[in-house]
């Protein structure tokens, strides 16, 4: 498994394809040019997940908060990234393509030299919640949010903002996270087919 950053018009597009597909959210491509957007890619080159870091505000995942008291959380905000447009394809067949791909978006987090990120995770995906959680975020809003570009429907999400200082120590406080991924098993599925739907034509890019 390799990792690219997505640059071009077609790279970003189909990453916002994906995405949907994914997570149910179609990213808008000037939202994804602004941002750095990092995707992995399987043995094939395809793409199999990746995420999206946004330096500058105003974050999607802060503006989707109904009547947010901005001014409450002005001096974290100013110094804090977002976190979005997260999703990997757990039916990979490598045992520890998951923990590679967290411990990637752990080292770019940490290499924004932010002191803090904020991010969001929909309440119907539990287990998305149980692994933010070991950074011990502060939750910023819990319920229903509002409806963003890209977004077909509302949806209930809690909206977290976390620590650099915590997210830094959780794999020292918290090493049973990467070890379940590492022990963990992946069933064998079409992905590569899954990814050719999407699209009309079979997209594969060099993973540099």
């Amino acid at each position: 498994m390799k990792f690219k950053a997505l640059k071009t018009k077609e790279e970003l597009s189909l990453y916002s394809d994906l995405t949907y597909k994914y997570i149910d959210v179609r990213l808008p491509l000037e939202y994804l040019q602004k941002s750095k957007v990092i995707a992995c890619f399987n043995r094939q080159g395809f793409i199999c997940g990746g995420f999206v870091i946004v330096l500058e505000g105003p974050f999607r995942v802060i503006t989707s908060i109904p009547n947010f008291n901005e001014q409450k959380w002005h001096h974290q905000l100013k110094n804090c990234a977002e976190v979005t447009g997260l999703w990997f394809d757990n039916s990979h067949t490598h045992r520890r393509a998951s923990i590679k791909f967290w411990l990637k978006v752990y080292f770019e987090l940490l290499k924004t030299k932010k002191e803090y990120f904020t991010y969001a995770w929909s309440l119907k995906k539990p287990k998305l919640g149980e692994i933010y959680a070991h950074g011990n975020p502060v939750i910023l809003f819990r319920g229903e949010t509002n409806i963003l570009p890209g977004m077909d429907q509302t949806d209930h999400e809690s909206v977290e903002i976390v620590k650099r200082r915590d997210l830094l120590l959780t794999p020292l406080l918290k090493p049973t996270f990467l070890l379940k991924r590492v022990r963990g098993t992946r069933s064998l599925k079409a992905h590569n087919q899954h990814q050719r739907q999407i699209l009309s034509r079979p997209i594969i890019h060099e993973a540099n």
